[in-house]
């Protein structure tokens, strides 16, 4: 009996282990979205979490808290302050600073709600939940849109297109 409790708890340990190994590092998205925006996101051990979406004159980055509940990752965005404080130096060399109003994040709409672990790749949902299954590639064909693992230390995070 003890050795059958020892066995489960071993294999519980490396099925629980495997999850947040797949989880923790970089992905991006599989090709750039009509040939320009492409996105990228990096989990960190912490639970925390860094969102890029860039391309053309779009550009969102943010952080926040993800969640890994069975094989599905929830993001949980941090809260984004509505002023900019925008410090420089008078003519008298005195530092002051002024509060602007940001300007709307138009980027802001692509931000995914949750992925799902599938094998080597993460399928990604929309803030509405729905599943984002294909995306027009540089081509204006449509292509099967997912998130892939790279290794964080290369330079270039934006895939070619195949």
């Amino acid at each position: 009996m003890k050795k059958t409790v020892l066995v489960l708890i071993s294999l519980f340990s490396c099925v629980a282990g495997k999850s947040q190994e797949v989880v923790s590092g970089c992905y991006a998205s599989n090709f750039p979205i009509i040939g320009w925006f492409a996105a990228e996101i990096t989990f960190n051990e912490d639970q925390s979490f860094e969102y890029l979406f860039a391309g053309d004159l779009y550009y969102d980055k943010i952080g926040g808290k993800y969640e890994l509940i069975d094989n599905q990752i929830h993001l949980k965005y941090e809260e984004i302050r509505d002023t900019l404080e925008i410090p420089y130096t008078d003519s008298s060399g005195n530092l002051k600073s002024i509060s602007l109003v940001k300007p709307v994040n138009n980027a802001s709409g692509f931000r995914p709600s949750k992925l799902r672990i599938k094998k080597d790749k993460l399928i990604v949902f929309d803030q509405d939940g729905k599943r984002i299954r294909r995306k027009m590639n540089a081509n204006e064909r449509w292509q099967k849109y997912f998130f892939v693992k790279y290794s964080c230390e290369e330079d270039a995070w934006i895939p070619s297109e195949k």
